[in-house]
């Protein structure tokens, strides 16, 4: 199983394209940042479909941030002023489910893909 050291820079599509030919493999991105974080996964989940043989563990942190699911209320499920205050990140995944609070030393995120 290949590990591949992901930074902002290199998310490039002709490098991803690559990654999703590439067989069985862990994904480690160095940003810390919620957006482009979610940005990743979104689009490796949306074309590993047409990859039959491929499997990925996507591994990554993130700066101190809330991300709620796709039905969920911002200003129902999080206290936006306190948010703003203290400039951390409220972001919207595309898939359902709860919110989590995470930040770089209590959280590694996993998807597999």
């Amino acid at each position: 199983m290949n590990h591949i050291f992901l930074s902002e820079i290199s998310f490039s599509t002709q490098m991803l394209q690559t990654i999703l030919r590439g067989g069985n493999q862990v994904l480690i991105s160095r940003s810390t940042n919620v957006y482009t974080n979610l940005a990743l996964e979104r689009y490796l989940a949306e074309n590993i479909k047409h990859q039959s043989k491929t499997r990925l563990l996507l591994l990554w942190r993130n700066k101190p941030c809330v991300v709620i699911g796709r039905y969920q209320n911002p200003f129902i499920e999080s206290d936006t002023k306190y948010l703003a205050e203290k400039q951390i990140d409220l972001a919207r995944r595309y898939s359902g489910g709860g919110k989590y609070l995470l930040d770089l030393f209590l959280k590694i995120i996993y998807s597999f893909i």
